[in-house]
């Protein structure tokens, strides 16, 4: 039996060892860039208002009830004067939750515009389609606010479901039309 003697390793175990080599330098550099990653901002961000504010005016009605009066159901609030608006030679729009009204009419002191609003049951269908008509009249010492809808009292439980939820904050914007 003859015995071998070792003086060192063959080829293969150098190539097998500068793989691991490698693979462990790979490895610590990965490891280094998540260790030593940081989050920047490059940049702004900047948002422009579509719509102008009238100063003035700005209406927080989340606890709107709408009573029934005959074959209507109506809210009536008082609140401090506006002292900018001329519908006379400025166009208005009024906003409710941040989405334009269907329709606005201005006059010299008074505005009524149109919200319509149209829930979905779970099958995709229309549940309720009601009409708000909100009439705005400005006076020197206060601004009156008369909500009014001729829909039913199924829908109006729609209407008073989304103000409860999601509140009815009503703006006063400049036009852009």
């Amino acid at each position: 039996m003859s015995k071998k003697r070792f003086y060192g390793m063959n080829w293969f175990g150098y190539l097998i060892s500068f793989i691991l080599i490698l693979l462990a330098m790979f490895a610590m550099f990965n490891m280094i860039k998540v260790f030593t990653a940081t989050s920047t901002t490059t940049g702004s961000i900047t948002e422009t208002k579509f719509f102008e504010k009238v100063t003035d005016f700005e209406f927080n009605g989340s606890k709107v009830q709408l009573m029934q009066n005959n074959n209507q159901f109506t809210y009536s609030t008082d609140l401090k004067a506006v002292n900018d608006f001329d519908g006379t030679t400025n166009s208005y729009e009024l906003l409710i939750n941040n989405q334009p009204c269907a329709t606005n009419s201005v006059g010299a002191g008074e505005m009524e515009s149109t919200f319509v609003l149209t829930f979905y049951n779970s099958n995709g269908t229309v549940a309720a389609n009601p009409t708000l008509i909100i009439q705005i009249k400005f006076y020197t010492t206060r601004t009156n606010i008369n909500l009014v809808t001729f829909s039913s009292a199924n829908d109006v439980g729609y209407l008073q479901s989304y103000i409860a939820n999601d509140g009815f904050n009503m703006q006063l914007v400049y036009s852009k039309r």
